[in-house]
């Protein structure tokens, strides 16, 4: 392991090298860091965040220890001691479990300048393969490589991976955060004397397997990654500043009474007004644990209900079920959405004013250890909060969700994709901002948001489904990728109808591979595609130009005309007669 250990330092000194050449052209085109942090240059902010990458990794399998903290002042050139380092990993927050969503800024820096000078290509693809060669370093530095320390590079590695995918124009150099580390490992023989990723071991007896945080099991979130996650969320920027203020507004309010000091009587229940799927049960949730966090609330928890659980069909039963909803979200946070219906305007004999009646008790009765929150559309609960003087005194604090951009909508669909380990092509993407623009052109009686782009995401994964599983042995990539036609909705089958030029220019577009020009200036509105049966390619099924193009690319094989062998050429042109293409470009 010394031996793989020692030419891993060498690469990276190499790569490292690069870097720091890298960082400062970019600093003297006016295209480095400072633009967000003017006080430092880029070489200094990365040199920070490869220090917190480097201790987020150690930390996996414990504490930090002597020979992880030799090799990270042999490799950062610093004379740190061991408490030293385990002071800078508290001071980093490098536990928490949000560290793996904070992309090094290095990394927009490096994507504008490759998309933007073509000739520079490669800073991000360099500073990637740093990264995975640095975490291999810390994974060995003990001479011990365990699996809790591989699936922190990993998880962090594809953060990047997905970023890069989203937003540089050509990654068909950028592997797989899986392909990259496996040819990194091949040189190394484990204690187990298995040699690659096989030489990876479980982790010892003691260490936590909660992935992203080294905690032990049963240690509560802090206030601080609670709040992270509060601003962490897209959009609502005036939602946030609001509950922000009313968080500050409390903790005041605990320290003044700690100091016994005089603090006039504030009243922590809310309005939460907008259409749907503008987040208000989201920050509800979170609003209840933080809350309890800082000592508001005993238990934390959200109770959401809707008029169907308040309201009862015979008469004394209503009061009854409330007190039940109220006894549950004691200790928390009761969550009222549509609040308004409880207050018909033609009630006759509804009963939900005695619901209204019987929670505005229990509000006081529980008064200290109860936030109710109710929610609906702004004008209507206006209406309903004026609608009973009991609800006036005690809901006197409003905060409106507004819709959201279609920019913030598309983000909301990255983050779907993220979560569930699926990249999306940037033609895809250019589709769903424009369709989420449409929408909300239209804004249709059935707008819901945050679920539109949900609903979309759902949609595009069960059209790639029906896409991929033609295949006979997909790919990682290919699982792992939704493209245009998914999101779309449709895809072009052979003997069904023509190539529309629109399709085929997406199929293309959503390649970067070197696809030879010649072949882009065909007049693919032209193209007629043959009745025949389904062509394979190497045992791939190729129904669609859009299907070719992701076997070449899959392959690695299509670069440059130059680079094309003659068995390579000779299967372009079979897959692409079998498509109807007819003619040598």
């Amino acid at each position: 392991m010394k031996e793989y250990l020692n030419a891993m330092l060498s690469a990276y000194r190499e790569v490292h090298e690069a870097i720091c050449g890298l960082c400062d052209k970019l600093d003297d085109a006016g295209m480095g860091t400072k633009r967000w942090i003017p006080e430092q240059s880029t070489r200094e902010v990365q040199k920070l965040s490869f220090y917190a990458y480097f201790l987020f990794v150690a930390r996996a399998d414990g504490e930090i220890g002597e020979k992880e903290t030799g090799i990270f002042n042999a490799v950062m050139d610093t004379g740190f001691s061991v408490k030293d380092l385990s002071l800078l990993a508290e001071k980093a927050r490098v536990d928490r479990e949000t560290y793996i969503t904070e992309l090094p800024l290095a990394f927009r820096a490096s994507v504008n300048c490759d998309n933007r000078i073509k000739t520079a290509q490669g800073l991000s693809k360099t500073l990637y393969h740093a990264y995975a060669v640095l975490g291999l370093i810390c994974m060995v530095s003990d001479e011990h490589a365990t699996r809790s320390e591989y699936d922190r590079i990993i998880k962090y590695l594809e953060m990047i991976y997905a970023f890069l995918e989203s937003n540089l124009d050509d990654t068909s150099e950028i592997r797989s955060p899986a392909e990259t580390v496996s040819e990194y490992l091949a040189g190394l023989t484990g204690e187990n004397g298995k040699t690659g990723i096989d030489a990876i071991e479980p982790d010892r007896d003691g260490v936590s397997k909660k992935e992203g945080s080294p905690q032990k099991d049963g240690e509560e979130e802090t206030l601080e990654e609670l709040l992270a996650e509060l601003n962490g969320l897209i959009g609502l920027d005036e939602v946030k500043y609001d509950v922000l203020s009313l968080i500050n507004l409390v903790r005041i309010r605990e320290l003044r009474e700690k100091m016994g000091l005089s603090m006039p009587p504030i009243s922590l229940h809310l309005v939460f007004s907008g259409n749907p799927g503008t987040g208000k049960t989201t920050v509800a949730r979170l609003l209840a644990r933080i809350y309890h966090k800082i000592g508001i609330l005993s238990e934390g928890q959200l109770v959401e209900v809707d008029r169907s659980g308040l309201v009862a069909g015979y008469v004394g039963q209503t009061a009854l079920k409330v007190k039940d909803v109220l006894k549950e979200a004691r200790g928390g946070v009761l969550f009222i959405d549509e609040a308004y219906s409880l207050t018909p305007q033609f009630a006759g004999n509804d009963y939900g004013p005695e619901a209204v009646d019987t929670l505005v008790k229990g509000m006081e009765d529980q008064r200290g250890d109860l936030i109710v929150i109710v929610a609906g559309y702004t004008e209507r609960m206006k209406r309903f909060i004026a609608a009973n003087p009991g609800l006036k005194s005690r809901f006197n604090k409003f905060i409106e969700f507004p819709d959201y951009t279609a920019e913030e909508l598309t983000e909301i669909f990255k983050s779907f994709c993220r979560k569930n380990k699926y990249r999306v092509s940037r033609p895809a993407l250019e589709y769903v901002r424009e369709h989420f623009e449409k929408r909300i052109a239209e804004k249709p009686e059935n707008f819901a948001n945050a679920r539109e782009a949900r609903n979309l995401f759902e949609f595009a994964v069960s059209r790639q489904a029906n896409r991929v599983i033609v295949d006979i042995d997909p790919t990682e990539d290919l699982l792992t990728l939704i493209r245009r036609e998914d999101v779309m909705g449709r895809g072009i089958t052979i003997g069904k109808e023509q190539f529309l030029a629109e399709n085929a220019l997406a199929a293309l577009s959503e390649k970067r591979a070197g696809i030879p020009s010649e072949l882009l200036k065909m007049k693919l509105d032209e193209l007629e595609l043959a009745p025949r049966s389904l062509y394979t390619l190497r045992g791939v099924m190729i129904r669609t130009v859009g299907d070719l193009l992701d076997f070449f690319e899959a392959g690695g094989m299509l670069r440059d005309l130059g680079n094309l062998s003659e068995k390579n050429e000779e299967e372009i042109y079979q897959g692409l007669e079998s498509l109807g293409w007819t003619g040598r470009a």
